[in-house]
């Protein structure tokens, strides 16, 4: 990481130095980290299935998930994106788990989880939402709700520096033209 011109990815840039330094710069090396990473995802879309339904449903959302060609690409890159579906999908177990059993070792290992995935890209924050609206519809206690809330803020907290910096390296992809709906509608 000699460079900070893509301050964004430098959380996995520090994870694939150490992967580089033990296992050499080769092309199987760059992609030591996204192949298990994209099937731990998995197997929490299995667990995260057969918690909240049966085992059936948590196999099939599983084995869905590895057949989806985004995955089983994003799974052969030496890119971040299969280590923030991991940790995304952590989260949700996570959430699930602490939702069931509110200790603060749960909650703890939520924020860690949503932290994680955030410095790996801060767009994975967006799962924050998704999380919202569960917690809103499933009508916990207040005390789960407030639990939830501090969270997901001090994961939120923790990613801000992250966010700010890589604002002020928004010139790398300002010359991208804006898309318009033309374009949406043109590739299909």
């Amino acid at each position: 990481m000699r460079s900070v011109r893509q301050l964004v990815h430098g959380l996995y840039y520090l994870f694939m130095h150490g992967v580089f330094a033990v296992f050499g710069d080769s092309l199987l090396a760059q992609r030591l980290l996204s192949v298990p990473a994209m099937a731990g995802a998995a197997a929490l879309v299995t667990l995260l299935g057969t918690r909240l339904a049966d085992r059936c449903t948590g196999l099939a959302a599983g084995l869905t998930f590895a057949l989806i060609p985004a995955v089983q690409q994003h799974a052969q890159e030496g890119r971040p994106y299969s280590l923030v579906v991991a940790c995304v999908a952590l989260a949700c177990w996570l959430l699930v788990a602490a939702v069931d059993r509110p200790d603060a070792g749960h909650w703890v290992a939520y924020s860690m989880a949503v932290l994680t995935g955030a410095l790996l890209n801060w767009f994975s924050l967006l799962v924050l939402f998704a999380h919202a609206v569960t917690i809103a519809l499933a009508r916990l206690p207040r005390a789960t709700v407030l639990r939830w809330a501090v969270a997901s803020s001090a994961a939120v907290i923790g990613t801000m520096p992250l966010v700010m910096a890589s604002q002020a390296q928004s010139a790398q992809v300002a010359w991208i033209p804006r898309s318009t709906g033309a374009h949406c509608s043109a590739s299909y």
